[in-house]
C-alpha cells in the first residue's frame, strides 16, 4: 500500500545530469497572450496549438509539424506551436488563454477539463487499431531484473506527477502489489520526459523507469542501444491524448478542426504522408469525456494515499 509520503518523496537524487544530457535548443517564444486575445478569440487569424512536453522539444516538433501543417492547410490559417513547460503547465494553457487548440496528455486533459468545464474535446488518436496505450516499467536487459518486485532497493525514475503512464498508473500498480515506494526503492526521481528516463536507465543512472509504451517503442526504433531495455511490468491501458479546442473559438471553426482530424487516416496517401512522423497513428476518432473516466478513477485512487 502506498504510504502518506509517496508523492512528497521527489528526491534531489533525480539524476539531473542524466536527465539533462540531451537538452534541445530553446524554441522561439510563442505569441504573447495579448496577441492571442486581440480581435477576439472566437475567430482568430492565427492559431496557437499547445503540446504536452512528454518528449524533448526537438522530437516533439519533428513529430507534430506534419500534422500541424496539414491542419493549417485545411483551415487556411497559420498555426504556431507552444510547448508547455511542464505537465502541470499544460493544464493551464486554456485557462490562461495561451492557446486555441491543444494536444493534452490524458491526466492533463482531465485536470484542464475540471478547471475549464467548457473545454471542447475534439478527438483522440487511434494507433495500432486502439484508442489506448500501455504503461511500462522498464530496466536494462542485462540488469538481472525480471519483474517489478525485483526493484527493492533500486533507483526508480518516474516522469512527472501529472503523467498518467509516468506516475499515476505505475503508482496504482505498485499499490496493487502492496509496495510502499518510499521504503521499497532506494531512491525515486522525476525525469520530466520519457526519453530522458529511458536515457537514464540505458546509461545506468537509474535502475528502472516508468514510461509510455509508445515512447518505449519509438526509443527502440532509434537503434540497437534503445533495444537493450526490457519490460518488467505493464501498468495498465491508458486513453491516448485528447485533442482539444478552446470554448472561445467560433463553433464553425471548431467543427472544421474536428472534421480535418477525423478525415485524416493512413488509408489515404495524404494521411500516410502526414502521419508517418507520428508514432503508429492510424487516424483519429471522436470520443466523449467519459473516455477518460478511468484516468480519473486511477488518479483519485493514487491521491487518496498522498499527503494533504
Amino acid at each position: 500500500m502506498l504510504g502518506r509520503g509517496t508523492v512528497g518523496i521527489v528526491s534531489a537524487l533525480v539524476l539531473q545530469a542524466a536527465c539533462d544530457r540531451h537538452e534541445p535548443p530553446p524554441a522561439p517564444p510563442p505569441p504573447p497572450v495579448a496577441q492571442i486575445r486581440e480581435g477576439g478569440t472566437e475567430k482568430p487569424t492565427r492559431l496557437v496549438i499547445g503540446l504536452t512536453p512528454f518528449i524533448p522539444e526537438s522530437d516533439l516538433r519533428r513529430e507534430f509539424t506534419p500534422l500541424i501543417d496539414y491542419l493549417s492547410r485545411k483551415l487556411s490559417l497559420p498555426i504556431d506551436i507552444k510547448r508547455a513547460e511542464s505537465y502541470a503547465a499544460a493544464t493551464k494553457l486554456f485557462g490562461e488563454y495561451q492557446v486555441h487548440l491543444a494536444v493534452l496528455s490524458p491526466l492533463a486533459y482531465v485536470r484542464a477539463k475540471q478547471d475549464n468545464p467548457g473545454l471542447i474535446l475534439l478527438a483522440t488518436q487511434i494507433a495500432d487499431g486502439s484508442s489506448t496505450y500501455a504503461g511500462y516499467i522498464v530496466a536494462r536487459d542485462d540488469s538481472g531484473l525480471a519483474r517489478a518486485e525485483d526493484l527493492k532497493g533500486k533507483r526508480c525514475l518516474f516522469i512527472d506527477r501529472a503523467s498518467a503512464s509516468g506516475f499515476i498508473y505505475p503508482m496504482a500498480y505498485l499499490n496493487g502489489l502492496e509496495i510502499t515506494p518510499e521504503t521499497f526503492f532506494k531512491s525515486i526521481g522525476f525525469s520530466r520526459d520519457h526519453e530522458k528516463a529511458l536515457d537514464a536507465v540505458l546509461h545506468r543512472d537509474a535502475d528502472a523507469a516508468a514510461v509510455a509504451s509508445t515512447v518505449f517503442k519509438m526509443y527502440g526504433d532509434k537503434g540497437a542501444e534503445g533495444r537493450r531495455l526490457r519490460i518488467l511490468a505493464k501498468t495498465g491501458r491508458i486513453p491516448y491524448d485528447a485533442y482539444c479546442a478552446s470554448p472561445r473559438l467560433d463553433q464553425a471553426l471548431v467543427d472544421r478542426v474536428r472534421a480535418a482530424l477525423l478525415d485524416l487516416s493512413t488509408r489515404t496517401a495524404e494521411g500516410r504522408q502526414v502521419l508517418q512522423g507520428l508514432t503508429e497513428i492510424n487516424g483519429f476518432v471522436a470520443v466523449g469525456d467519459d473516455h477518460y473516466d478511468e484516468v480519473r478513477r486511477v488518479n483519485d485512487m493514487v491521491n487518496a494515499f498522498a499527503p494533504p
